[in-house]
């Protein structure tokens, strides 16, 4: 499952920064300069998550878009990104469905990186992660998969059926670049956690070769 970001700013540098970041880490992205682009956008397309700049001029502003969103794409997470982290949105502007996390400016690309993740809620081969509930269900079976080990789960399931080598996997996970020997002894024991909890919902889906990586089987392999 590929994850669509939709970048919201009207600061070209900033979309065209968060986009590349974000493409490093396999999520696809699209932007929008002003809010009422962007409204136009989800009335046409899924997107899983919008990074929203709260001042944008002229128009409605992120105020004005998180007042209509929802009325499009009821189901949109929203990290705000905001220079005046202490303000306040008008109530009227606030869905009780409203899903937001706020980032105050300058914004740390990894932080950035991890509120959308903290988002996510992936399928996979009949597989749902939930990664905020840290939860992975499969045929009604549920079990709890936490911290690097459910990261790990959802990274591979987000590229299935594809070696991912483990210091590529361990600069996604950890956001430093490692030796293959030291990526692979800081994945060891969070992949053996993985395997363990995926063995006991659906079997043996999870594949590890020194010198590939590691893979989701398919499930009829398994």
């Amino acid at each position: 499952m590929v994850y669509q970001i939709l970048i919201i700013d009207d600061d070209a540098d900033m979309r065209n920064a968060i986009a590349s970041y974000l493409h490093r880490y396999n999520f696809q992205t699209d932007e929008a300069e002003s809010a009422e682009e962007a409204l136009e956008m989800i009335k046409h397309k899924k997107y899983h998550a919008a990074t929203l700049d709260m001042v944008m001029e002229p128009g409605i502003g992120g105020a004005g878009f998180i007042e209509q969103y929802s009325e499009f794409s009821p189901d949109l997470n929203i990290v705000v990104l905001t220079g005046y982290p202490n303000a306040s949105l008008p109530v009227k502007a606030i869905p009780e469905i409203l899903s937001v996390q706020y980032l105050e400016k300058p914004v740390m690309m990894k932080d950035l990186l991890q509120a959308i993740r903290n988002t996510a809620v992936l399928e996979w081969a009949g597989f749902t992660i939930d990664v905020p509930q840290n939860l992975v269900t499969y045929k009604d079976e549920q079990t709890s998969i936490t911290g690097k080990s459910l990261e790990i789960f959802a990274r591979l399931a987000a590229n299935p059926d594809q070696f991912v080598s483990y210091e590529q996997l361990a600069s996604q996970i950890y956001f430093e670049d490692l030796s293959p020997e030291d990526a692979h002894s800081r994945l060891k024991s969070p992949v053996y956690r993985l395997r363990q909890a995926l063995t006991e919902l659906a079997g043996d889906v999870l594949e590890t070769q020194r010198n590939k990586g590691i893979r989701l089987k398919t499930i009829e392999e398994t």
